[in-house]
C-alpha cells in the first residue's frame, strides 16, 4: 500500500469531521459566528455610511462618491434612498459581506448588507465601497423597506412553497442520497481497483442548477464541474438559502463501470483426492 492509499482515508475522515463539526458549531450560534467572520474595519466603514443615511446627512455621503457622480441628482437619489428607512431604528445588524478585487479600477470592492429594525418595521441597506491605498470611494448605496425581518423572510421552511420548489428539493435529497450511498458502497468494496480515487471521483458532478429557496428563482450553469454534486448554503446571516444540484457523473460512471473495475475473486483450485486401494 503506497503513501496515497494510506493517507486518503485520514483525509476523507478529517474532512467529514470538520464539515459536520463546523455545521453544528455554526448552527449553534450562527449570528455570533458570522459577526466574527466579517472584518471589523470594513464593517465599521459600512456602518458609518448607514449612520449618515439615518441622520439624513446626504452632503457627507455625496462627498464620498466619485467626483463625476456628485451633485444635485446624487443628493435627490440619496434622499429617495433614505425614505426607505424605518422612522425609528432600534438596532442595526450586519447580515451580509462580500469582497472582490476590482477589475475596472485598482483596489478592493467591499459589499456589506445591514438590517435595520424598528417597531414593526424593517429595512435593509446595501453599502458598496472601493478601497485603494487607504482611500474609500462609495460606489453603491441602496435601501429597501421590508415587510418582515430577513430572519423570518429567508428562513428555511416548507410552508408557502410551490410545486416546482418541492420537486427541486426532492431531487436534491434524492441525488444526495444516491451519491452518499454510492460513496459508502465504494468504500466498503475493497475489491474495487483504485478505490480511493473512485471515492473522490464520486463526489464530482456536471451541469449545475440552483434555486433561491425564498423566491423560487432558478439559475443554470450548463458547463461546470462542481463538488459536492448537491449543495445547500446561505451566503450570509439571514440571506436566502440556495439549493443546488448537478448530474452526479462520478457516481453514475462508477455504477456503469463497476464490473470492469472490480478485481475478480480467484477461485481456489480443488485438488482431486486419490483414494488408496487396499491390496487384495
Amino acid at each position: 500500500m503506497n503513501f496515497f492509499q494510506r493517507a486518503m482515508p485520514i483525509v476523507v475522515i478529517a474532512a467529514a469531521v470538520l464539515f459536520v463539526g463546523g455545521t453544528i458549531w455554526g448552527l449553534a450560534d450562527e449570528k455570533a459566528l458570522f459577526t466574527r467572520l466579517v472584518p471589523e474595519r470594513e464593517a465599521t466603514i459600512g456602518r458609518h455610511f448607514v449612520d449618515l443615511l439615518l441622520a439624513k446627512n446626504y452632503a457627507a455621503i455625496d462627498a464620498s462618491i466619485d467626483a463625476q457622480y456628485r451633485g444635485p441628482k446624487a443628493l435627490r437619489d440619496l434622499a429617495r434612498t433614505g425614505s426607505a428607512l424605518p422612522p425609528s431604528v432600534d438596532h442595526i445588524d450586519v447580515v451580509g459581506y462580500h469582497w472582490e478585487k476590482s477589475t475596472a479600477d485598482p483596489g478592493t470592492i467591499h459589499q456589506l448588507v445591514y438590517e435595520l429594525t424598528g417597531t414593526n418595521a424593517w429595512s435593509y441597506v446595501a453599502v458598496d465601497f472601493n478601497e485603494n491605498a487607504g482611500a474609500i470611494d462609495l460606489t453603491g448605496l441602496q435601501a429597501q423597506r421590508l415587510a418582515d425581518s430577513l430572519e423570518h423572510a429567508n428562513a428555511f421552511t416548507l410552508s408557502g412553497k410551490n410545486v416546482i420548489q418541492y420537486a427541486f428539493l426532492f431531487l436534491v435529497i434524492a441525488l444526495g442520497g444516491f451519491v452518499i450511498a454510492t460513496f459508502v458502497i465504494c468504500y466498503r468494496s475493497p475489491d474495487i481497483k483504485n478505490r480511493w480515487l473512485w471515492m473522490v471521483f464520486i463526489l464530482f458532478g456536471f451541469f449545475q442548477a440552483s434555486m433561491n429557496w425564498t423566491t423560487g428563482e432558478t439559475s443554470i450553469i450548463p458547463i461546470t464541474i462542481h463538488t459536492p454534486p448537491v449543495f445547500v448554503f446561505s451566503d450570509g446571516l439571514y440571506t436566502p438559502w440556495i439549493l443546488g444540484l448537478t448530474i452526479p457523473i462520478g457516481a453514475i460512471i462508477f455504477w456503469l463501470r463497476r464490473k470492469a473495475i472490480t478485481t475478480p475473486t480467484a477461485t481456489p483450485i480443488e485438488t482431486p483426492q486419490v483414494s488408496e486401494i487396499a491390496p487384495a
